[in-house]
């Protein structure tokens, strides 16, 4: 990992912060320094970045961190499903554990992986010809148990499911803070995403109702920072994520919400944060098309293992 620190000298007070930093600092491309912005590698004063318009005034103290070898690789990621990812699978359905980065569905850019082809070339490999379908979403850079049809009737029975919030799942967040309870629900109403700045809102009027339940699984006092575990009871976009920024617990690694809230962290912790936002859908039960209950349990990506490992959690392994 390089950090980098920089003073705004007179020469660049009132720039855009991307313009003032490719000035003082000319190692870095427009493009990397689009990535490392995009990557959350940027501070301000202390402060995360979000956009490269911000404005810096002399004396600002700006701050990056990044990955050379992430740099080189400016490409999209290959993502290939390996046997162990399947968790279950039926004539009716399918469950993987999804990696962080994958996308759920697929997005304006055509060159942006998504689940259902690389799961399709997955089992077109073994000869099989399913057409999968997606049941419900995760968000891109959200991790674990992600349920797919392998027929219209299947598909459409599981997200009755969803819709009659009969489906029990268990997410794991790391988060910045420590709550002052063990155990708590949150319920608040929220907005749409915004389709410029892609984000959900708190709001006190209109939008719909949500709710989560929370429970303090460790916490981390000399990093400032929990593991809990999150039982939504409705399913909103990006539901957990605001409601644990609404309760002062950002998620680590999210480039969205609570950047205000968020804590430096030692240099081997913060490059692991980079990578992604530390929210991982750890376990579901739900009901098979023959009515027998089905509970899955999906393990944790490399980068949650090893900032957990860090961190020295003293409990037993998470399944």
């Amino acid at each position: 990992m390089k950090q980098v620190k920089l003073t705004i000298r007179n020469a660049e007070a009132g720039l855009p912060i991307d313009k003032a930093i490719l000035a003082y600092y000319q190692e870095l491309s427009r493009k990397k320094l689009r990535r490392i912005l995009d990557m959350g590698g940027i501070r301000l004063n202390g402060k995360r970045v979000q956009r490269g318009s911000l404005t810096v005034e002399a004396n600002d103290q700006v701050s990056l961190l990044y990955s050379v070898r992430d740099l080189e690789h400016t490409g999209h990621k290959k993502f290939v499903l390996k046997t162990k990812d399947v968790l279950f699978e039926s004539k009716d359905l399918l469950a993987i554990n999804k990696a962080p980065l994958l996308a759920s569905k697929a997005s304006r850019s055509i060159h942006t992986p998504h689940v259902e082809p690389i799961v399709n070339q997955f089992f077109d490999a073994k000869g099989f010809t399913y057409k999968h379908q997606l049941c419900h979403r995760l968000d891109k850079e959200t991790s674990g148990i992600l349920l797919l049809g392998r027929h219209q009737k299947a598909t459409d029975f599981i997200m009755q499911q969803f819709k009659d919030k009969v489906v029990q799942k268990t997410y794991l967040a790391l988060c910045y803070g420590i709550p002052k309870q063990k155990q708590w629900d949150t319920s608040k109403h929220l907005s749409p995403i915004h389709k410029k700045t892609g984000m959900v809102r708190v709001v006190h009027s209109g939008g719909k109702p949500s709710k989560t339940g929370f429970k303090l699984i460790e916490s981390f006092p000399s990093y400032g920072l929990s593991l809990i575990e999150c039982y939504p009871q409705t399913g909103r976009s990006h539901q957990i994520r605001v409601h644990l920024e609404s309760c002062g617990l950002p998620i680590v690694g999210d480039k969205k919400y609570g950047l205000n809230q968020q804590r430096s962290l030692p240099p081997k912790l913060a490059s692991i944060a980079l990578a992604h936002h530390f929210l991982h859908a750890a376990k579901i039960s739900f009901k098979g098309l023959n009515g027998k209950k089905i509970n899955l349990n999906a393990s944790l990506p490399s980068n949650f293992t090893s900032i957990l490992t860090i961190l020295g959690r003293k409990n037993k392994p998470l399944k």
